[in-house]
C-alpha cells in the first residue's frame, strides 16, 4: 500500500472518475448505509475484508495451528534467553552489575 494508491483513490472518489469500491481497501458508503450503522465509522463495517478464496473454517483452523506452534517456540526462546541472562550476570559483592552495565543494586 502507497501513499500514491491512497492519494490516487481519494483524488478519483472526488472527482468521480475511475473510482470503484475495492474490498478490504476503500468503499464509497452512502449516508443510509452510515444510518444503518448508527453511524459507526468502523471501515470493516464497510469495506470488508479482500477475499483471499480460502474458505474461512481452513483459515482459521490453519491460523490456529500455526499460533500454537508460534507460541510454544516463543516460550522456548523466551526461557532460553532468560538462560542465557542468568548466565551472564555476575555479582561482585561491592557493586552488583548486570550483563548490560547497568548497577542492580
Amino acid at each position: 500500500m502507497t501513499i500514491s494508491k491512497i492519494a490516487g483513490t481519494y483524488h478519483a472518489w472526488k472527482q468521480g472518475v475511475g473510482y470503484a469500491d475495492a474490498p478490504g481497501f476503500c468503499k464509497a458508503a452512502r449516508l443510509e448505509e452510515i444510518r444503518a450503522q448508527v453511524y459507526v465509522l468502523t471501515p470493516g463495517r464497510y469495506g470488508g475484508a479482500e477475499e483471499d478464496g480460502e474458505p474461512f473454517e481452513e483459515k482459521i483452523r490453519r491460523l490456529t495451528g500455526t499460533s500454537e506452534e508460534q507460541f510454544i517456540e516463543g516460550r522456548k526462546l523466551e526461557a532460553a534467553i532468560s538462560e542465557n541472562l542468568k548466565r551472564l550476570e555476575f555479582h561482585s559483592s561491592d557493586n552488583p552489575i548486570s550483563a548490560n552495565g547497568m548497577d542492580v543494586g
